[in-house]
């Protein structure tokens, strides 16, 4: 999850905060073909079973995270 976010925080030009640090432990294998944020957001989503929320231009990802 370090790689992704960081992966993210450049592509989109946004700043992500994680509230749980077991999500730092969840991983993610795909790609996309000229992605928009909303599009990867909603994938995260559904198969990290994250929550998104933005606060003050802040994405927060939190959720139960992974082992």
């Amino acid at each position: 999850m370090p790689d992704l976010i960081a992966a993210l925080e450049r592509y989109f030009d946004i700043d992500i905060e994680v509230l749980n640090p077991d999500l730092m432990n969840c991983t993610f294998h795909g790609s996309f073909e000229k992605p928009q944020i909303e599009e990867v957001l909603d994938v995260l989503k559904i198969s990290m079973d994250l929550e998104i929320e933005v606060q003050d231009g802040v994405y927060e990802f939190f959720g139960n995270g992974c082992e």
